[in-house]
């Protein structure tokens, strides 16, 4: 498989004005055979942090198999840790740049 950037499929605003989207990768044309990887943008900083979690406990059993010498498995899930760590990053980087001028204005 080929990691592939994401296609955006769908995208609404809250009543905060933060933007809600549905992410769909785009594998089809490198693995026809299967389906689309759905993701879903976390809603808060804490649902961020928690993907963040579950990818590193992903990220353990990727090196146990490398130790094993399981390379096509570790790259399959390679594949799926990648998107989901490229969402909840995203979405925290943009929730500290919010987080500054707050932090500023109590100083």
């Amino acid at each position: 498989g080929v990691y592939k950037e994401s296609i955006l499929q769908s995208s609404k605003e809250d009543d905060d004005g933060h933007r809600s989207s549905t992410i769909e990768q785009s594998y089809g044309v490198f693995r026809p055979e299967r389906p689309s990887v759905i993701l879903r943008n976390p809603q808060s900083l804490d649902e961020a942090v928690g993907m963040l979690q579950d990818q590193r406990i992903a990220m353990d059993e990727i090196e146990k198999s490398i130790s094993s010498g399981d390379m096509e498995g570790a790259g399959v899930a390679v594949l799926r840790v990648l998107p989901r760590l490229n969402l909840a990053g995203r979405y925290i980087a943009v929730a500290m740049q919010r987080l500054v001028p707050q932090i500023q204005q109590m100083s």
